[in-house]
């Protein structure tokens, strides 16, 4: 298990929003954490991370990597391009479920989704006092409460998978289009700096890529 910024490093430096800078970047990137914590859950039966999920208005939140985002983007940001992870590959598999389920939505849409989750709903309930004022001790989301709500996740997962032979995935580097079948190849950092190295010099402006006995094949 790595630790939280790891994964909100893999998600910023990998998201192609133009708006990360803002309030919305910072709302889509803890919905994506959460929402990948949930795909943990849904396919490992554990967690993500260990950091507590705090209920906001705006939805979920992990709050170190929030106050990171909102205080020091630069240095989050810069931090995030230079990162090379060492996940496992059960971690890179849920990663890139998340960026094939979610990653193409906006904070506001990420948000909606957020906010059907009932396990949101009860714990920022629990944190507003009678004062109006907001306790976060009370706004932590257990695991429990997401274990019970894991079926609109595991039934996103299926309808995902049914079609995902059929089609094609993009990944777009420098300009360069590279198609791929889902999960063949796994975008590890290795194959994305390859990818990022061949970009550079590309002749054309799109690739098909896929694994043959372990090997990258660019064509």
């Amino acid at each position: 298990m790595s630790d939280v910024f790891d994964y909100a490093k893999f998600f910023m430096k990998h998201d192609p929003d133009t708006n990360r800078n803002t309030f919305d970047g910072n709302m889509k990137l803890q919905k994506l954490l959460v929402l990948a914590d949930l795909v943990s859950l849904a396919e490992r039966d554990i967690p993500l991370f260990e950091d507590e999920i705090l209920a906001f208005e705006h939805g979920c939140v992990i709050e170190k990597v929030r106050l990171r985002h909102a205080n020091d983007f630069a240095g989050f940001i810069a931090d995030s391009r230079e990162f090379n992870p060492d996940f496992t590959q059960e971690e890179y598999n849920v990663l890139n479920l998340t960026v094939a389920l979610f990653g193409g939505l906006s904070a506001r849409d990420l948000s909606d989704i957020n906010h059907a989750f009932s396990f949101w709903l009860t714990s920022y309930n629990n944190s507003i006092q009678p004062d109006g004022f907001k306790n976060k001790n009370k706004a932590v989301v257990s695991i429990d409460a997401m274990r019970g709500e894991l079926d609109r996740i595991r039934d996103a997962i299926a309808a995902f998978r049914e079609t995902e032979s059929e089609n094609q995935f993009k990944e777009t580097i420098n300009g360069v289009d590279f198609y791929y079948t889902p999960n063949d190849p796994v975008l590890t950092e290795e194959i994305l700096t390859q990818l990022y190295n061949f970009s550079r010099f590309a002749d054309e402006k799109a690739y098909s890529v896929y694994l043959d006995n372990g090997s990258l094949v660019i064509c």
